[in-house]
This record gives C-alpha cells, structure tokens and sequence, in this order.
C-alpha cells in the first residue's frame, strides 16, 4: 500500500485527496474550502488580498443589496463553470451594521479649551464602553466594562 491511506470508504493517496474530502463537507455560509497551501501562505495570501480564499472576485456597487444580490448571480454561473468545483464557490453573506460618523469640528472645541482626545474618550465610554477592571471568578477572567444605559446612546 505505501503512502495510501484507507479512512473508511475514502482512500488518501495526494493532498488533493485530502482537499476533495474537506471540500465535501464545507456546505455551511460563509465557510471557506480549504485551499491547497500551506498554513503560513495562506494567511499570506489572506493578507494582501484581504479575501479568505486563494482566488476570488471584490465586487463593489452603489449599496449593500445591489453587491449582494449580484455576488449571489456571480455565484450562480461561476458553479456552472466548467473547470470550477461547485463546493469551492460561494458569495459572502453581507450582513450591514449601521454606523454613524461624527464630525468633531476642532475650531469649536478649541474655543471651550476641550481636546479631541477628551471627545474620543466620551465617545467611547458613550457608544461601545469602556473596560475599567476585571473580575477573576475561579479560573475565568471577565471584563468589566462600562458605557452609557441604552436609551442615551440609542438616538444619535
């Protein structure tokens, strides 16, 4: 047998066999197949193109549903490609966050001697809080954070 490994009903001979295997069960959103590199180089690989996958396609458009709907059609025929596994291609789910940007206008700050630190900081404690200490319950660690009662950071 050699380097042939028998696991059940499957037989591993290559790498490819391995990634054929995995590729099969990878059917949940947002899950990528593993790509035929190496640990290192495909974080590499995550890293300069900002993409989970070796190979991919950015598409960018006027608004949050008109990019999804159409990396959904792209996702569509690229299954129907010849040459393409159907496992390996699936579109990102875009799952929109409301933001608000908050424009601190330094010359009217300067006026009342306040810095713009001092205003991040309030920000901060306002919108997503602030850790001030943690609280070990046995072997568990916790952060205490605190921020504003909901119905003051709300409304903008």
């Amino acid at each position: 047998m050699g380097n042939t490994t028998v696991t059940g009903d499957r037989e591993i001979v290559s790498p490819d066999d391995i990634w054929n295997e995995i590729v099969k069960v990878t059917k949940f959103p947002g899950v990528t197949s593993a790509p035929k590199l190496q640990p290192i180089e495909t974080r590499l690989v995550m890293l300069q193109t900002g993409m989970r996958a070796p190979m991919g396609i950015k598409v960018k458009g006027p608004d949050l549903k008109t990019i999804e709907a159409f990396g959904l059609q792209l996702e569509g025929l690229l299954k129907q490609a010849e040459g393409v596994k159907e496992q390996a291609v699936f579109a990102d789910r875009i799952v929109g966050k409301p933001y608000l940007l908050i424009d601190i206008k330094r010359e009217q700050l300067a006026r009342y001697g306040i810095s713009i630190m001092d205003v991040q900081e309030v920000l901060q404690v306002a919108v997503g809080g602030m850790p001030l200490t943690q609280t070990v319950e046995g072997r568990e660690r916790y952060g205490v954070r605190v921020r504003y009662p909901r119905e003051l950071r709300g409304n903008p």
